[in-house]
């Protein structure tokens, strides 16, 4: 979560150095992803497509804060599109991940089944060409990041999206 927290700052345009200072003073690259790494280490390959989907990460972090207890998650509500900066107060990530612990896994089992359903939902009222309850992509955000913590795939950038 802190380490996405700091990818999402390229999303709205942050200072890359900064980014990297906050990734290394909390030891988070072994949590950042290849694609993410390779765009946080040389600027020039971060597109405006790139830009778009770090900043929808702050969904996933919206459903790691759910899993360590810190909010709610609300499966019809978006998160405000600041929620990464208020969750790791300050970008200071090293002081964030202490003492943190993961809700019960059937909990979090419970909401990645739910996540699994209304992605089926979200995306069956887009292919009839209706309008779903929050969106296939805020859904689908959320549902990568609760697969991810339940273990479904442990590679980040190719998590797998069937319903």
């Amino acid at each position: 979560m802190a380490a996405l927290g700091m990818v999402i700052g390229m999303g709205y345009g942050a200072d890359h150095a900064v980014l990297i200072d906050g990734i290394e003073s909390a030891d988070l690259w072994p949590y950042v992803s290849p694609r993410e790494a390779e765009r946080l280490k040389n600027s020039s390959l971060v597109s405006d497509q790139d830009r778009i989907d770090f900043q929808w990460l702050a969904e996933c972090v919206c459903a790691f804060a759910w899993c360590l207890d810190i909010v709610e998650l609300n499966p019809t509500c978006s998160c405000p599109d600041n929620f990464a900066s208020l969750t790791v107060p300050g970008n200071k990530p090293a002081e964030f991940v202490k003492n943190r612990c993961l809700r019960p896994m059937t909990e979090i089992l419970q909401q990645a089944d739910l996540h699994y359903c209304l992605h089926w939902h979200e995306r069956q009222r887009r292919l009839e060409g209706l309008d779903g309850l929050v969106g296939e992509g805020i859904v689908w955000e959320r549902r990568r990041a609760l697969d991810w913590v339940i273990g479904v795939s442990e590679d980040w950038d190719n998590m797998p999206a069937d319903t």
